[in-house]
């Protein structure tokens, strides 16, 4: 036997003295988990986007602290970028800190090594100048072209302000005064202005129908003629083109399309290092401001896409430092200097501000209760959710200011508060909160009925459904389906209003009709209307009557509009005459089943993934479960 063999007698004591030290270590792990649930019930929430992992133990004083820090460089057009420690600039610096102590060499390094990861080995032969592009765009520019321009950015800024108008009015008019001077990127960011100012007017159209996109589609076409050049020049004027374009393709129902954009512009912001604190960074007042607001603009847009189509976001709030944007407007802002306004004076950007904190709630929303791993502990995350909407909510003003909103009307020391956020802006938040609402209480409609939760969220999905309804059928009211054919030449502001609202992140005619579904569905459920002024019925015919008058305004391409409003109407005969709601399975449907989303098998195979971790097989008796 080898000198490593263990004596028999040896390995008796040692297991003893092993039992001994388990039998005095069972109580402290018996009570382990009580302590432990005691500390995290005592531990507060510190921000109202904390994380749902557990709060790591706190270190000794003595650890450690991450010290990599991420800097701007310059990329081959001299443009700052952002450059993250992962690129090894926090080393770079380390490394020349010890040269230059050590008095190896006294200058600093080439500004190229801290960005070499950003420049191109064959810039020369592989770029193409669009010098005759942007002369052939220029020459087919109207003569209104810069007062189409304003007027945008006027109507825009309330709720995407992402154009400081005066210096882009300047540039603008200087591109557009000197066609060979090269600027493809303000060119550019001209022709989405001018595609999302020229929706309704009707061109040179000839056709027969409503003139919605008919005088815009040239500008966005020729605006994709230029985009490769535009996307080779990253800049933060190339990311207000960028955002421009996304609006304009939410507006023409282009989502899959604006949805790639979005993700372009997402990077783009955070290669420019918009993502971080305007402390950081050392620029005039006009750039810091604008480089806050093109960032908010960016990061709504990115939630309210990943709402529409249930994909992931790509901002995680984990890596944002960014400050929320000043409350001030284009004529106190410039390159020298900012004038705040009054303490209480309103502000361009007061509802643009109500739109990037309730894009924070339903980024929040999206990342608590449609995670694909963290599906515990819903009905806490609804409630902190809610409160945080009730919250905001208490934060606009009421109906009665948006309606002195309107020139001339009303108290006129109180216009300048009405004009902060125009009645159509209201009308749009108002929407958003009701979708937001929805989004928040949706996901506890997959509890059993018996549930708490599922009542109380049933009750806020059929409120936030009926006030959906109310606001988008209040913007389409006086409406004539046949106005853009008949009675105009095109469409005035206060006709696109509407489209706008119901086309735009995150509302969409989806939205609208999955309203009128919800009031159904509460019905089936038992739940009425609380509101005496409104029926159940007359709610659900509203929304298939707007999704009608919206495909009168649209060219409705594939008839998917008509369609839904079909399906509203047949459930909403089969639901509230007295029909048994069981004979939609034995009758003829009106409707072929194929052409519908794979919505309710994705949700059964969702389950079923769910069955194995939220359900006890243990009481499982085959005797008392056997059919026969």
């Amino acid at each position: 036997m080898g000198a490593s063999a263990i004596s028999p007698g040896r390995l008796v004591s040692t297991t003893e003295a092993i039992s001994s030290h388990d039998l005095q270590l069972r109580p402290l792990n018996d009570t382990l988990p009580s302590h432990q649930s005691r500390l995290e019930s005592q531990t507060p929430r510190t921000t109202a986007f904390a994380s749902d992992a557990p709060v790591m133990d706190q270190q000794p004083a003595t650890d450690p602290v991450i010290g990599h820090m991420g800097r701007l460089v310059s990329n081959d057009e001299q443009i700052a970028m952002f450059a993250g420690s992962s690129t090894g600039a926090h080393f770079i610096s380390q490394a020349e800190q010890q040269v230059q102590m050590q008095k190896m060499h006294a200058d600093a390094f080439p500004s190229c090594t801290y960005s070499m990861h950003l420049h191109s080995f064959w810039d020369a032969s592989v770029r193409r100048s669009p010098s005759q592009a942007t002369r052939d765009i220029i020459s087919r520019l109207p003569s209104q072209a810069l007062e189409i321009v304003a007027a945008t950015i006027d109507r825009w800024t309330p709720l995407y302000p992402i154009f400081h108008k005066p210096s882009t009015m300047d540039i603008c008019r200087q591109v557009i005064s000197h066609p060979y001077a090269e600027n493809v990127v303000i060119l550019y960011q001209a022709l989405t202005l001018l595609a999302v100012g020229s929706l309704g007017n009707q061109g040179t159209c000839m056709r027969h129908h409503c003139h919605y996109v008919c005088a815009s589609e040239p500008y966005y076409d020729m605006s994709a003629l230029i985009l490769e050049h535009i996307l080779d020049r990253p800049c933060l004027q190339t990311l207000q083109g960028l955002e421009m374009t996304q609006i304009y393709l939410q507006l023409t129902s282009r989502y899959t399309l604006a949805s790639h954009i979005s993700g372009v512009a997402t990077r783009l912001a955070q290669n420019l290092g918009l993502h971080r604190h305007s402390n950081r960074f050392k620029f005039d007042p006009l750039e810091t401001e604008l480089r806050r607001r093109v960032w908010w603009c960016q990061y709504t847009l990115d939630v309210m896409s990943s709402a529409h189509h249930g994909i992931p976001r790509l901002i995680r709030d984990q890596d944002v430092d960014t400050d929320l944007p000043t409350r001030v407007d284009h004529d106190l802002l410039s390159r020298s200097h900012v004038s705040f306004p009054l303490p209480g004076e309103a502000t361009q950007v007061d509802s643009a501000m109500l739109l990037f904190k309730l894009a924070r709630i339903i980024g929040d929303t999206l990342e608590k209760l449609y995670s694909t791993t963290k599906r515990r502990g819903g009905v806490a995350k609804i409630t902190r959710l809610q409160a945080e909407l009730n919250a905001w909510e208490h934060s606009l003003p009421s109906e009665s200011d948006a309606e002195r909103a309107e020139p001339g009307t009303g108290d006129p020391k109180n216009d300048t508060q009405a004009l902060s956020i125009p009645s159509f802006c209201l009308a749009f938040l108002r929407a958003t909160l009701c979708v937001a609402t929805a989004h928040v209480h949706r996901p506890a409609l997959a509890f059993t009925t018996a549930n708490p939760q599922f009542q109380l969220s049933l009750k806020a999905c059929t409120r936030a459904a009926l006030n959906l309804v109310q606001i988008i059928s209040n913007t389409f009211k006086g409406f004539d389906a046949q106005l853009g054919f008949d009675q105009a030449s095109h469409l005035t502001n206060k006709h696109v209003e509407p489209l706008v609202i119901i086309l735009l992140y995150p509302i969409g005619a989806h939205m609208v009709w999955q309203a009128g579904l919800t009031i159904l569905f509460a019905r089936w459920n038992g739940h009425t209307v609380p509101d005496p002024l409104l029926s159940d019925e007359g709610t659900v015919r509203q929304c298939s009557e707007t999704l009608r008058k919206l495909g009168g305004f649209t060219d409705d391409a594939g008839g998917n509009l008509k369609q839904c409003a079909d399906v509203l109407d047949l459930l909403c005969r089969k639901t509230f005459t007295g029909a048994e709601v069981a004979s939609l399975a034995t009758e003829q449907l009106q409707w072929n089943v194929w052409d519908w989303p794979m919505a309710s098998a994705l949700e059964l195979a969702n389950t079923l993934d769910a069955i194995p971790f939220d359900l006890e097989f243990s009481t499982w008796d085959p005797q008392l479960n056997d059919p026969k």
